[in-house]
C-alpha cells in the first residue's frame, strides 16, 4: 500500500495496521456503501482537490483523468504525489497538508 521507497518504519506501521484490521471488522462499513455513479460526479458544484499517489494500486492515478472529465465544470485541482502509494497522507504528510491548506485558502478568498 505504500511506495517501495517508503521508510521501513512506515512499511512496518502499514503492515501492523493491515494485520490488526480484520476483514470481518471492516466489512459492515462497506455494506450499503456505493461508489458515486458518473452522473453523481457530474452534479457536483463545489471546488475539488484530487490527490493520488503515483504508485497507488488501489485507486490508480489514471482514475484522476476520469474524475477531471466528470467534474471539469469545477476546475478540479489534481496532484499526483511522487514516491507515494495508496497511503499518500502517511507517506508525505507535509506535502499533503500544504496542498490541502493552500486549496482551502484559495477557496475561502
Amino acid at each position: 500500500m505504500v511506495h517501495p521507497s517508503a521508510p521501513q518504519a512506515l512499511k512496518l506501521r502499514q503492515l501492523s495496521l493491515a494485520r490488526s484490521n480484520k476483514t470481518n471488522n471492516i466489512m459492515p462499513i462497506f455494506r450499503g456503501m456505493k461508489w458515486p455513479e458518473e452522473e453523481d460526479w457530474k452534479k457536483l458544484n463545489v471546488p475539488l482537490l484530487i490527490i493520488f499517489g503515483e504508485a497507488d494500486q488501489i485507486t490508480p492515478p489514471s482514475g484522476a483523468e476520469k474524475l477531471v472529465e466528470l467534474t471539469s465544470k469545477n476546475s478540479p485541482k489534481v496532484h499526483i504525489i511522487k514516491n507515494a502509494g495508496h497511503n499518500v497522507m502517511l507517506e508525505d504528510p507535509t506535502k499533503i497538508n500544504r496542498l490541502i491548506l493552500e486549496f482551502i485558502e484559495k477557496c475561502t478568498k
